[in-house]
């Protein structure tokens, strides 16, 4: 089974894969990566070094089209684990990008409602890290109106 997780595009053709999810575009000042990489990869130590003309240059030539795969977490997070050029680029052009959230644990695992409202309040300009700064699993519209009633 690791085998197949590993080298998943060599059995299956690339172009093949069409992910399957709620597509939007969408601010990538809100989306945050789950892997770690911005900190862990020595390539993005040496780019936060760079001037930020060059990290400017750099993100003028990056491809934005393509849609990154994002799963939200019950804490409300939108994060990646995936596509990490594309979503640093339009985050230093201050540009919103196409997303397909392929799993949401928000929709899947709470109560009908909560991830509508949640959706809006994030499209509407509230960052999600600002709406649940404590990262609360929000399951209920109780839970979420707890929230934003401390706001």
């Amino acid at each position: 089974m690791k085998l197949i997780l590993e080298n998943w595009k060599k059995y299956l053709k690339e172009e093949d894969y069409v992910p399957k999810g709620q597509r939007l575009d969408f601010p990538a000042e809100y989306l945050d990566s789950h892997m770690g990489e911005y900190i862990t990869e020595p390539h993005w130590k040496s780019f936060f070094q760079k001037s930020p003309e060059e990290q400017l240059e750099w993100a003028k030539r990056v491809n934005l089209s393509e849609p990154v795969e994002i799963t939200v977490f019950l804490t409300g997070g939108f994060l990646h684990g995936d596509g990490h050029h594309r979503v640093m680029a339009a985050k230093l052009l201050g540009k919103d990008i196409p997303i397909i959230i392929t799993r949401n644990h928000m929709k899947n695992k709470s109560e009908e409602g909560v991830w509508e409202k949640w959706l809006k309040l994030v499209q509407s300009g509230n960052h999600p890290k600002d709406l649940n700064p404590q990262q609360y699993l929000i399951k209920t519209m109780d839970v979420l109106d707890d929230i934003l009633g401390n706001k």
